[in-house]
Order: structure tokens, then C-alpha cells, then sequence
């Protein structure tokens, strides 16, 4: 058990905010405390994210065909089609990992700012 001293201003806020989501204030402490150590997953998940867009970017550019500088959304399903039809065993497991992780990430985050989880 740890006690810490807080400014009465942060714990009428803290109060608050446990009040409003109907929990302890303890409780309330644990989840912050929680989030903001599980925030390391949510980093690498926010890198992965990124090495993935700019992977895509590029393989996508070369995929499929632009009209009038749009990608047609045919185009892009057959893509991808393409893409997974290409992956071994392990890549598709892989994939399936990171899909996970990205989910489970996405509603990490939105929970932790009060939204309603999307997956």
C-alpha cells in the first residue's frame, strides 16, 4: 500500500471524476494507474501503426489503379485480395496477432477517454 499527498484541487477533480464514472475513488486511482503504465503497449502499437501505413502507402501505390486520383475501392479490396492471398502460414498469423493487439489497443485508449469501445 502507498499513500501520496495531493493537492485538494487534483482530489476534488479526482473525486469528481470517480463520482461521474459511479466508481471508488481507489478504483478510480488503480485504472489511471493502469492506463498510464500500459501506455508502453500502446506506444509500440502506435509505431507498428505507423510502419504499416507507410509500408501500405508504398506497396498500394503500385497495386491498383487511380481514377481522377482516387482509389477505387474495388481496386483496393482486389489488392489486398492479392496481398493475402500472397502470405504464408506464419505471416497470416502474424497478421491476425497484430489485429488483436490493434483492437484490444484501440479500446484501451477510447476507454481510457470515456468513448464507447469500437471492436
Amino acid at each position: 500500500m502507498i499513500t501520496i499527498k495531493v493537492p485538494s484541487e487534483k482530489e476534488q477533480k479526482l473525486r469528481v471524476e470517480a463520482d461521474r464514472r459511479g466508481i471508488a475513488l481507489e478504483e478510480l486511482l488503480n485504472e489511471l494507474i493502469d492506463e498510464h503504465l500500459n501506455r508502453d503497449s500502446v506506444e509500440e502499437m502506435k509505431a507498428r501503426l505507423r510502419a504499416w501505413r507507410e509500408q501500405e502507402s508504398v506497396a498500394m501505390s503500385k497495386s491498383f489503379s487511380k481514377t481522377k486520383g482516387r482509389v477505387s475501392v474495388k481496386g483496393l479490396f482486389e489488392a489486398w485480395a492479392e496481398e493475402d492471398a500472397q502470405l504464408t502460414e506464419e505471416e497470416t498469423e502474424e497478421e491476425t496477432r497484430f489485429w488483436s493487439e490493434f483492437q484490444t489497443a484501440i479500446n484501451s485508449e477510447r476507454e481510457g477517454s470515456q468513448m464507447r469501445k469500437l471492436f
